[in-house]
């Protein structure tokens, strides 16, 4: 908006003078041609001057020298006149910058002040806490979809159940009675799949609450699971180890580097096959390459 401004008042200068110029190079340029008449003239005087002192007798010479002297005074009148009216000053344009413009480097230092108003806002924060006392121990969450979380409730000294939250109301929805202790789990299409202890690697339906083994790899108290396509990853804190399987129970490797990862717990995997585990012990988030060596 400044720029086009500026270029605005720059355009009407810059039309300005040139219109200037233009009005007093015309006013050169008829004086120049007045002189070149007015030379044309005397010099014509000066040729019938010298005809007449040649041809004419000394009565005719007489009379028309003072005819030419009469002229030639007109002629000079009208010289003396350029210089008496200023016609024949040398002219000079000039441009005055504004000195606002000239100092607008120094003078101005900022467009303007930057200030914060502070306002109370009419956003209230509610906080939505579910009670656990109502659902008892808990141990992980998993987001099972149309707004709701499943809670498993941890080792076998625990209660063996999985509670299915509400995340609009925070109630308890639904309490999934399972026969086993339940860690870890991963969301799987209209069920929950979660670390079963001893009984490996079980699933359970939502709606009608059917239990399903998928693998019957032993698990590790504190164990969690995810899944990619047809893969299983899971931690085993006894042995400082991740593992990946199929959903026939045959192991595909075994990631073991207690130097590196100890006490493994959370596990998560991405779209490309690369696995990231916490380590406990070790104070870090470990990534496992797609073929079980370390990233």
């Amino acid at each position: 908006m400044i720029n086009d401004h500026l270029d605005k008042i720059q355009d009407e200068m810059l039309k300005e003078l040139q219109a200037t110029e233009e009005n007093e190079s015309s006013k050169i340029r008829q004086l120049v041609n007045s002189l070149k008449q007015k030379k044309q003239e005397i010099e014509e005087l000066q040729d019938n001057s010298v005809s007449i002192k040649k041809y004419a007798s000394e009565l005719q010479t007489f009379l028309a020298m003072k005819q030419i002297e009469e002229d030639i005074q007109k002629e000079e009148n009208y010289i003396q006149s350029i210089v008496r009216n200023d016609i024949g000053n040398e002219i000079y344009i000039s441009l005055s910058v504004n000195t606002f413009l000239q100092n607008y480097q120094t003078t101005i230092q900022t467009f303007g002040e930057i200030s914060v108003l502070s306002e109370a806002s009419t956003l209230s924060i509610q906080s939505q806490d579910c009670d656990v006392s109502e659902i008892g121990d808990t141990y992980d969450v998993v987001y099972i979809g149309d707004d709701t979380v499943a809670v498993t409730s941890g080792g076998d000294c625990h209660l063996k159940q999985i509670n299915i939250i509400n995340t609009q109301n925070i109630k308890a929805e639904k309490i999934l009675n399972v026969n086993s202790s339940c860690h870890g789990g991963v969301s799987i299409d209209k069920g929950l799949i979660y670390c079963a202890g001893m009984k490996g690697i079980q699933m359970i339906r939502i709606n009608d609450e059917s239990i399903l083994n998928v693998s019957s790899n032993e698990m590790s108290t504190g164990a969690y699971v995810t899944t990619l396509g047809n893969k299983l990853y899971y931690t085993n804190k006894d042995e400082d180890s991740v593992i990946c399987c199929d959903f026939e129970s045959e192991t595909l490797w075994i990631f073991r580097n207690e130097t590196v990862l100890s006490w493994p717990h959370d596990i998560s995997v991405d779209s490309d096959g690369n696995v990231y585990v916490v380590g406990y012990d070790s104070c870090n988030v470990e990534v496992i390459s797609p073929d079980g060596k370390q990233f």
